[in-house]
């Protein structure tokens, strides 16, 4: 059984734990750029080979970074893509990009509880996404509340 555990929300970012069989098996995150693709974006497959005219309308690209320790299982690459696709409404003006990122030793080396371990992570998969302070009236970004 896969779960999912969003541990930061802004207006910009959600971050999830993804569990299964209550194992985490990798952290998704979901940031939303408000900016068309990048040049780095056009590089990537299946962007590389469409039309130009196609692309410039996306003025909108979330992008989910999907990373773990190691590569994920088929099926469950398969799922948790499925899965985050399904959250995000595409058309001509809004698309996404997902990607998969190994980070070695990544759950070693930084913890999980902390800010500046999300910041790394983002660093990792090459966002410039810089997570603001959180005061301490702000902390509902922290849990599932609204």
């Amino acid at each position: 059984m896969i779960t999912l555990t969003r541990t930061l929300r802004l207006n910009e970012l959600e971050i999830f734990n993804v569990f299964k069989d209550g194992a985490l098996i990798c952290i998704t995150i979901l940031e939303d750029t408000r900016q068309p693709y990048s040049e780095q974006d056009l590089q990537l497959d299946p962007l590389c080979s469409m039309q130009e005219e196609d692309l410039i309308i996306v003025e909108n690209v979330f992008k989910f970074y999907i990373v773990d320790d190691k590569p994920l299982s088929a099926v469950d690459s398969r799922y948790v893509h499925e899965f985050f696709a399904d959250l995000i409404e595409t058309n001509d003006f809004t698309n996404f990009i997902m990607q998969d990122f190994v980070y070695p030793d990544m759950y070693e080396l930084i913890d999980l509880h902390k800010l500046n371990a999300y910041q790394k992570i983002l660093q990792h998969v090459g966002s410039s996404y810089k997570i603001p302070p959180i005061s301490k009236n702000k902390w509902n970004h922290l849990s599932q509340q609204s």
